[in-house]
């Protein structure tokens, strides 16, 4: 392990053993009665220091607890598509991880600042980040090589708020359209769908979307791009 990474691990690893690892340059906030952690761990030691409540067991490659679990299983699919990701990109852009660190992270103060350190006396709940924690674990362990990545952590929360941080992350998300995706890709498909669109002489002028179905919409561009290509691919 780095002598310089953001996390200095001690080796312990445990659900409640002190002295598990400490996290320097963190910047503690408060919003309502709540206390959070904004801080950068290291993918060497990510899997050391959290886990995954489940309702099931899986093959995956983050530590995982049943007892109180709430989320489903991760898929080491979805976590390797993201560690392809990281693979290609090198200006990737890890969007911050949200864990719940149920009273185990005890953060010092320097100066008697917001800025200080945390030690590590337990592993945190991930509440929202599991396949890309799982992608960047995945990437240390085929590279040997640690990549730094974002996490914003809450302090203590009861097990009934960690869930409802989980539900409403995750029930109100909503994902990028197909129409769009294809939209914003370097298809020729796409572009040529797109002018049909937007030509007055065409037949489906104004007649495909890019995002949702209106009234006047009759395609979505994914699905134009995709007949275009299968009438022209000889």
């Amino acid at each position: 392990r780095r002598k310089d990474s953001q996390v200095r691990n001690r080796g312990i690893i445990g659900d409640n053993m002190p002295n598990l690892g400490m996290i320097s340059h963190v910047l503690k906030r408060t919003v309502g009665d709540r206390i959070y952690y904004i801080g950068t761990l290291s993918s060497d030691v990510a899997k050391d220091v959290t886990f995954v409540p489940v309702v099931e067991d899986s093959d995956t490659y983050l530590q995982q607890i049943l007892k109180d679990g709430y989320q489903r299983p991760g898929k080491k699919t979805r976590m390797n598509q993201f560690k392809k990701y990281l693979k290609e990109y090198s200006n990737r852009l890890i969007p911050p991880v949200i864990l719940s660190a149920r009273g185990k992270w005890k953060f010092s103060a320097q100066s008697n600042s917001s800025i200080g350190e945390i030690e590590i006396e337990g592993r945190a709940a991930i509440v929202d980040g599991q396949h890309r924690v799982g992608g960047i674990v995945s990437h240390f362990q085929d590279t040997n090589e640690p990549i730094s990545f974002d996490f914003i952590c809450f302090d203590n929360l009861s097990l009934k708020e960690e869930i409802n941080e989980f539900k409403t992350i995750n029930g109100k998300q909503v994902g990028v359209p197909k129409a769009l995706q294809e939209y914003l890709g370097e298809d020729p498909n796409a572009d040529l769908a797109w002018e049909l669109n937007e030509h007055d002489d065409s037949p489906f002028f104004k007649r495909i979307t890019r995002t949702t179905m209106g009234p006047d919409h009759l395609f979505a561009l994914h699905s134009v791009a995709k007949n275009i290509n299968r009438t022209f691919q000889h």
